[in-house]
């Protein structure tokens, strides 16, 4: 029985309701057997324990400076930064599909929230700060709903639809967007607008927040000292953190050996950059730059419950439309990194790894929005650092979280003194790693078709102008339209001519005699039992059904019987299958019969749900009266030039199957001498090709 479409949705709901409460009923069970089986394992395998742990910490302090910087581009406080890492790594480490991956707040994810948080105009511009972070708490909440929910249809499984070329232009967006976020170090307060006291203060009835609130800013000139010292500063950032993982000797002192590998890059660079802030800037000059503590209070302490206050009546279209985006970026960014760690560890991937890291993605986001944090997804950088430096487990990822959320109570004063422009050369440098440079290879060497090409500048351009979200679906959809276009040209249909049929009378080993209903093949004397065969090659698809109509388009000079052989060709959706339907009824208008052979399953099954074409494709011709016999009452078979199509009874299937091999059939045979001459040598040696043959199909007979 066939199920409707909304049976369908209803059984797929509650087959995702079952598993979902399948996995929640069974969860601390599995808890527990996999923390007895890891215990046991790190206990018979300590080095590897050591090599978790290390590769955790150092983890968490490359996290650091990036969380802080990302804070400050999504425009909340670095302890939310920090917090928002802390929640959405200890739920990928614990549940995430692939053990070993590093999640926290990302560059991605805080380019859309800045929209709402740090809005340029709109009525979002016009709310004070504590409204603004209220709804972008409850965007967060929503997004992990979304996340989850797609978890639990398998939604995931969709990600391989993304194609490359969109990859390309997702990873060039985030890093434009990145990079004019962090133009902002090169701004200072603008006096003459702020009335002079520097500072724009919000509404006298706004609730106070720990977020300042960025006063009017104006660029930097050329011929100011505060420029310059802002540009040495990002110089050296990025200087050390380039040039420090090229020094490759190490220095001994006793039993310490010291490396390139021994501290992160960006941890080095912050310290040396506040060390010139601190020790040549402020007290050797007397001048300094703007510090993490000038722009927000990071005083640590633990987070706290808070279910977001937000007039969801008044803000559902920017929850939903954030939100949304939020979900789409996040996921892809998150089921990318996935790959990406399982092809530099070397191992296969879970069939369910997709849905486990999706769950685990949307459960970090939810308890990170009830905790006045704004979430994260998978870092791809820091994921690739922890699987490089040979983590295989889960203790890496939960170990760097719990060594974050130590940092946040205890390095708050230590994290205020660093300068802006550090975690803005940081960045500098992240934006270098992600975008694609070889982009201009692929234009300048043509490596890539034009279509390929204008996917990667309109998801560029579309990630800059609007969202990631919009360019990537933006991305597909193109790719999508092209690829439609071109496989429609791909389509072709071979006509063999008319064919003269013959009526074999003994066809228990092709021994008998043939007689030959037609003599002349001559367009103008076709018998009635004369029939033309199509070969159709491709994909058949909403792109292909108007080649199909005009090749299988029935003409004056054509015999009353067309034989459509499908054998290389696949009916791929109801656009074909219409077109078919067409095409079978301008046959029969003319008192013919259009004959399909050579389905494959899924061809049988579409054919199958379209009744008329049901009746009007599958078929057989009966040669004793010259018409086209009922399915239902006719065992025929066709042959064309001595090679058999199929056995047609329904749905094409073949005669081998159904073990009619001695009932009447029908050769319809070409002029061709040498062909008739080869198929009755066959036949008087024994070797006739019979209908169990049909399978291999037309051309390998």
């Amino acid at each position: 029985m066939t199920l409707s479409v909304r049976d369908r949705i209803t059984a797929g709901i509650a087959r995702a309701g079952a598993t979902m409460k399948m996995q929640i009923s069974t969860a601390p069970t599995r808890l527990a057997t996999h923390t007895t089986s890891s215990l046991q394992y790190y206990k018979s395998n300590p080095s590897q324990l050591k090599t978790e742990l290390l590769s955790g910490l150092s983890v968490a302090i490359m996290q650091v400076p990036e969380s802080l910087a990302f804070a400050f581009t999504a425009g909340v406080s670095p302890l939310q930064g920090l917090q928002s890492t802390f929640f959405i790594g200890l739920f990928g480490g614990l549940f995430g599909g692939r053990p070993g991956m590093i999640s926290g707040i990302a560059g991605a994810m805080v380019v859309v929230m800045a929209n709402v948080i740090r809005p340029s105009s709109g009525y979002l511009a016009d709310l004070c700060l504590a409204e603004r972070l209220e709804i972008a708490y409850a965007t967060m909440l929503f997004a992990g709903l979304l996340q989850v929910t797609l978890s639990a249809v398998g939604a995931p499984r969709l990600v391989r639809l993304i194609p490359y070329p969109v990859h390309v232009g997702f990873a060039n967006g985030l890093a434009v967007i990145v990079f004019r976020a962090q133009l902002g170090a090169f701004k200072v307060d603008d006096m003459s607008q702020a009335g002079g006291g520097g500072t724009k203060a919000e509404d006298a009835t706004c609730p106070p927040t720990n977020v300042k609130v960025q006063p009017p800013q104006r660029w930097l000139q050329g011929g100011e000292l505060q420029l310059l010292l802002v540009m040495v500063l990002v110089a050296v950032t990025m200087f050390v953190m380039h040039f420090q993982t090229k020094i490759k000797r190490r220095l001994h002192i006793g039993r310490f050996t010291l490396s390139n590998k021994l501290i992160p890059s960006s941890l080095t660079a912050m310290l040396i950059a506040t060390l010139i802030e601190h020790l040549i800037y402020r007290r050797a000059f007397g001048v300094h730059t703007k510090t993490v503590g000038d722009l927000a209070s990071l005083r640590g302490s633990a987070p706290v419950f808070h279910w977001p206050s937000v007039d969801v009546g008044r803000h559902w279209k920017v929850i939903g439309q954030y939100g949304a985006s939020l979900c789409a970026i996040g996921s892809i960014e998150s089921l990318m990194t996935m790959e990406l760690c399982a092809d530099l560890a070397q191992e296969k991937l879970k069939s369910t790894a997709g849905v486990q890291e999706e769950l685990a993605q949307g459960m970090g986001n939810i308890m990170a929005s009830l905790f006045s944090t704004v979430g994260g997804s998978a870092m791809v950088g820091q994921s690739a650092v922890n699987v490089l430096n040979g983590a295989r487990g889960r203790v890496s990822s939960v170990s760097a979280s719990i060594f974050i959320f130590i940092l946040i109570l205890a390095a708050g004063p230590a994290i205020e003194m660093l300068p802006a422009a550090t975690l803005t050369g940081i960045l500098f440098v992240v934006v270098l790693h992600a975008f694609e440079w070889r982009t201009f290879k692929y234009f300048w060497r043509r490596q890539m078709c034009w279509a390929d090409c204008v996917t990667v500048v309109l998801v560029t351009v579309l990630a800059v102008m609007t969202d990631l979200a919009i360019a990537v679906a933006a991305g597909v959809v193109w790719s999508s339209l092209m690829l439609a276009w071109n496989a429609s040209f791909t389509v072709t249909v071979r006509s063999d001519g008319v064919q003269r049929v013959i009526n074999k009378t003994d066809t228990s080993d092709f021994g008998g005699s043939d007689e030959k209903i037609g003599v002349d093949d001559g367009p103008d004397t076709l018998p009635p039992s004369s029939a033309i065969r199509f070969r159709i090659y491709g994909p058949l698809f909403f792109a292909s059904a108007p080649t199909i109509r005009k090749h299988l388009q029935p003409h004056a000079s054509h015999p009353p019987i067309a034989v459509a052989d499908f054998t290389h060709a696949t009916v791929l959706d109801y656009s074909a299958v219409e077109a078919l339907k067409e095409m079978s009824e301008k046959w029969r208008e003319r008192d013919g019969r259009l004959v399909l052979v050579g389905l494959d399953e899924s061809s049988r099954r579409m054919v199958a749900r379209a009744g008329k074409l049901r009746e009007a494709l599958v078929g057989a011709v009966d040669v004793r009266g010259g018409e086209v016999g009922d399915v239902s009452r006719s065992t025929s078979a066709f042959e064309v030039a001595g090679e058999p199509i199929t056995h047609l009874h329904p749905w094409g299937a073949n005669t081998a199957a159904t073990g009619s091999t001695t009932e009447e059939s029908i050769s319809v045979h070409a002029s061709d001498t040498e062909l008739v001459r080869r198929h009755r040598e066959e036949r008087t040696t024994g070797r006739g090709v019979g209908l169990q043959d049909s399978e291999k199909g037309l051309d390998n007979v």
